[in-house]
């Protein structure tokens, strides 16, 4: 069963469960009139809310035992913001160049809309090996479980930071403002690389895609950029070490500011 048609199954099952029954009266008092409509909308509200915890919880507990299933290293997570508009060529290449190097995967898709979906047949093809989650994710506990070995990132700062701290390296494709110069300067430290973009138009193809993650994933020379992402995490963990710099620049800025 692919992960849409768990998500689907659980969502299902939750929908068709029976509502809470509303709470006996403990008191003969009179009790104050409300109009009905305002009491169906918090017996529905608390309803969707029961739900919508059951569904995190269920989808938690499914993803954590998908991960326990797999080789220590051998996830590539793939999580691309929430601010990046991707089309449907972007998507049908990335996923084309996900399925390539037959590596297991976790991509977190959280825009797909009517306008671009995944290709024709693209789930049932990666099924138990590569997974595409619509919607929210636990995305702290995915980075941090031991199977997965590498991320794909559209270079936001704060990603990439966040998965150096999980020492994992990075394949970066850039879409937006900052993110090239980010995936260039990752790629100067030698803890990942820039997914290249085809001649002449600029596009992402899904051989280039495939190229990436086997470099990463799969390739001997690929896992120097693991090595040097775990010596990176050590420095970004340190947190009295990071408090120190900021300690620095603050007493640098006290001690200059009649300079400026």
């Amino acid at each position: 069963m692919s992960w849409s048609e768990t998500r689907e199954k659980i969502v299902s099952e939750l929908h068709h469960s029976a509502p809470p029954s509303p709470p006996a009266a403990t008191s003969s008092q009179p009790q104050p009139l409300q109009p009905q409509p305002t009491l169906e909308a918090v017996r529905e509200g608390r309803e969707e809310e029961r739900n919508s915890r059951l569904l995190v919880c269920r989808l938690s507990l499914y993803l954590r035992e998908w991960l326990e299933s797999q080789n220590e290293g051998s996830v590539l997570y793939v999580a691309l913001g929430s601010e990046v508009s991707l089309s449907q060529k972007d998507v049908t290449e990335l996923a084309l160049g996900l399925e390539l190097p037959e590596v297991p995967f976790f991509w977190v898709l959280r825009k797909l809309s009517e306008s671009f979906q995944v290709p024709d047949g693209f789930e049932e093809r990666v099924k138990g090996r590569g997974n595409v989650w619509k919607g929210w994710a636990p995305q702290l506990n995915i980075p941090n479980h031991e199977s997965v070995g590498g991320f794909l990132t559209h270079c936001g700062w704060s990603s990439c930071i966040e998965e150096l701290m999980f020492g994992h390296p990075l394949i970066m494709p850039s879409f937006l403002v900052d993110q090239g110069l980010n995936a260039r300067v990752m790629e100067d430290r030698n803890v990942g690389i820039e997914i290249p973009r085809n001649d002449p138009d600029r596009s992402y193809t899904r051989d280039l895609v495939a190229q990436c993650v086997r470099l990463i994933m799969v390739e001997n020379e690929g896992k120097m950029f693991g090595e040097k992402a775990k010596e990176m995490s050590g420095i970004f963990r340190d947190r009295e070490l990071n408090d120190g710099y900021v300690g620095n620049f603050i007493d640098y800025l006290e001690n200059n500011r009649h300079n400026c």
